[in-house]
């Protein structure tokens, strides 16, 4: 059982390293008295431990001492007179046959875990071979992702922003997509959140930022007479956050020629809570 701790950095970060490391003291002893004598508990490192279970009767055997790990964190922390709460997440594989069987136990588990804390953490995982294979797919997506920029794979759609009452289009609002090299048009929804982990939406938003200005300017040339479109950009969370997020914005529009009224930035209501 791969047990990891959901937000050990968060704790680091604010409280301190001491308050750190005496909450990884007070997590071994819960997770000793969780395991009882059923197995071997270890730090793997970091806010990393596993628990060997050598004694299971079945499946079910496991998932008792996870849930009870799980539920055994439900109760704060008390650290130098801090109250802190850490959940965990836990994934869990089986030894089959093989010489090699401790290093892919612990390969397992480390899959199931990626698994648990992409469920929304909180909760244990079986390791199934399904998963291996969808690893490596993210693995391979992940790779492409960092090179697409550099390869100039990402397109920008553009969905008109039409006024009912004149019928007349208003603006456009761009939308990022991945024109992949070999799986052709990939939909945001399929890398816009790894590229956010990754944290190359940032790189993305600023070139999907130039690319919407300069199109935006070009229309506008060749319909001089109409009113001037305005262009939409949609920007992350991170963006948001992003300390060079102002000089983008002034750049982008300045580099285009465009002027900077017809632009206009989006953030969704998940960006904004």
């Amino acid at each position: 059982m791969f047990v990891g701790l959901d937000n050990f950095k968060f704790v680091n970060g604010t409280l301190g390293h001491h308050v750190g490391d005496d909450l990884l003291v007070a997590v071994s002893g819960r997770l000793l008295r969780c395991q009882r004598s059923e197995g071997t508990v270890a730090r793997l490192g970091g806010d990393e431990f596993a628990i060997l279970l050598e004694e299971v009767a079945s499946r079910r055997d496991a998932m008792r001492v996870a849930e009870r790990v799980i539920e055994e964190f439900q109760v704060p922390f008390t650290l130098k007179a801090h109250e802190v709460f850490v959940t965990c997440s836990i994934g869990i594989a089986f030894r089959d046959s093989g010489q090699d069987w401790s290093e892919k136990l612990l390969r397992n588990a480390t899959v199931a875990i990626h698994r648990a804390k992409e469920d929304g953490k909180t909760c244990c995982q079986l390791f199934d071979p399904s998963m291996d294979a969808q690893m490596k797919e993210r693995l391979r997506l992940e790779n492409d992702l960092r090179r697409a920029l550099k390869r100039e794979e990402f397109v920008v759609h553009y969905q008109p922003v039409v006024g009912l009452d004149a019928e007349q289009i208003l603006g456009m609002e761009a939308l990022v997509r991945w024109k992949h090299p070999e799986q052709g048009l990939v939909a945001p929804e399929e890398f816009v959140p790894l590229a956010e982990e990754l944290g190359l939406i940032v790189p993305i938003g600023r070139w999907v930022l130039r690319e919407a200005c300069r199109q935006a300017k070009v229309w506008q040339e060749c319909y001089p007479s109409d009113v001037p479109l305005r262009i939409n950009v949609n920007l992350s969370a991170r963006e948001l956050q992003h300390h060079t997020l102002v000089g983008a914005v002034e750049e982008a529009p300045r580099e285009a020629g465009l002027d900077p009224q017809w632009l206009t930035l989006e953030i969704t209501e998940s960006a904004v809570v």
